[in-house]
């Protein structure tokens, strides 16, 4: 059962913190935003090594941007950023293909606030950029930035906003230090404080801050429940999943859409019903890691087994070999050397890696915008749909971390 830990946060679960790796992206720029973080817009139909550097820790992505923290503390962010440039000057939206280090407000922090995360245990974790970031420092300090649209970031005064605007450099969220991890699931976040208690912030439209209600809008941390054994949160589309130290898996949000069939199921509850308050998934105790994304979600128990459920349109993204949609948690095959997963039904895209360094891919292997590219699950074919995984060989890394694939790129990070 991972535990809790501080970590750079952004939707749907993503990344890592072991030991220095180097980094790598795989897939297509589909929107021009520098994604890929390479010289190139080409496709990459296997992954490439962004630079030479061998001193990446994490890395996560969504909405067409993605950051990543280095072994020295710095957090870098490159593809799309909404509100500032990372220069700390305003820019309603900034495209950059090399990855540009991020300034904070203030623009120094003490040596133990630096985004190291020593704690970790090695599980994939956090969210980047695109319409918000968030990251917790090494001595619980939270921290946001970007897209403030919805007034969903708590970040001035004790703990609340009081403007919806963009921040144009990270600022601490309130004076607190006993954040551990958080999450954004639309335009909510959610966050574990060390004590184990849960809270969300943001706004909600479809209950997936779990608050009791669909429609909530709190630019202040609230509470969910009084419960204070919280291990794990992962955001998804309006969505909001969590595993207790118990190992018991929870969800709450958005579980149908009249227009958006493929989030039908993506609670795991046997049914389509929206949910408003956190309701608990079977009556396993044996849940390790989940993430969600575009309706699809995916999660691995102790034994090792990699479970999915949600959307599974013609692209198979479940990795079940069929098309069919579930609304229960399912088996992928029958192995138990899975480590962890990232998947993203709404793009149709999903990786998973395994214990022993080896790194699978399945679903939709194209994404369009206008043009279409093909290759982007990074396994050097072209073959449009795999419903079922297939491992990526080339390069031969043992790949140790990764992040979800976001608009048809992927990141990925190996052992030096």
């Amino acid at each position: 059962m991972p535990s809790p830990r501080r970590a750079m946060m952004g939707a749907s679960g993503v990344s890592s913190g072991g030991p220095p790796y180097k980094f790598y992206t795989v897939g297509a720029d589909a929107d021009s935003r520098g994604t890929q973080a390479q010289s190139s817009t080409a496709v990459l139909t296997s992954p490439v090594q962004v630079g030479s550097g061998e001193d990446w820790v994490q890395a996560s992505g969504q909405n067409g941007g993605a950051m990543a923290t280095k072994s020295d503390g710095t957090l870098w962010g490159w593809g799309r950023i909404y509100g500032y440039d990372f220069s700390g000057n305003p820019s309603p939206n900034f495209y950059t293909s090399s990855p540009v280090q991020m300034v904070f407000n203030p623009s120094s922090l003490n040596d133990d606030d630096i985004w190291v995360n020593d704690d970790m245990d090695n599980y994939p974790t956090g969210q980047g950029v695109g319409d918000t970031g968030q990251a917790i420092t090494k001595t619980g300090q939270l921290w946001m930035w970007n897209r403030n649209y919805e007034g969903q970031l708590p970040s001035s005064g004790a703990s609340s906003l009081n403007a919806v605007s963009p921040l144009t450099a990270a600022s601490r969220c309130g004076d607190l230090s006993d954040w551990h991890m958080g999450v954004w699931g639309g335009y909510a976040g959610s966050a574990i404080k060390t004590d184990g208690t849960l809270w969300s912030f943001g706004n909600s439209t479809s209950g997936e801050m779990g608050l009791g209600s669909d429609f909530n809008t709190s630019r202040s941390t609230v509470q969910v429940g009084s419960d204070t054994d919280w291990a794990w949160i992962c955001g998804g589309s309006n969505c909001m999943f969590a595993i207790k130290t118990n190992g018991t898996l929870w969800s709450t949000g958005e579980n149908s859409h009249a227009s958006q069939t493929w989030k039908n199921g993506q609670l795991g509850h046997g049914d389509t019903t929206n949910r408003s308050t956190l309701a608990q998934v079977g009556a396993l105790t044996t849940w390790k890691y989940v993430t969600s994304g575009g309706g699809c979600t995916a999660a691995i128990k102790t034994d090792g087994t990699l479970w999915v459920w949600g959307g599974n349109t013609a692209f198979g993204q479940l990795g079940v070999g069929n098309t069919t949609q579930y609304s229960s948690p399912v088996q992928v095959g029958s192995l138990t050397d899975w480590k962890y997963a990232g998947i993203h039904g709404q793009q149709g895209a999903s990786m998973a890696i395994k214990t022993d360094g080896t790194l699978w891919v399945w679903g939709k292997n194209e994404c369009s915008n206008g043009t279409t590219y093909n290759g982007i699950l990074g396994n050097g074919s072209v073959t449009r749909d795999i419903s079922s995984p297939v491992q990526i060989t080339s390069p031969s890394e043992y790949w140790d971390s990764m992040g979800n694939f976001r608009f048809g790129y992927g990141l990925l990070l190996a052992n030096p």
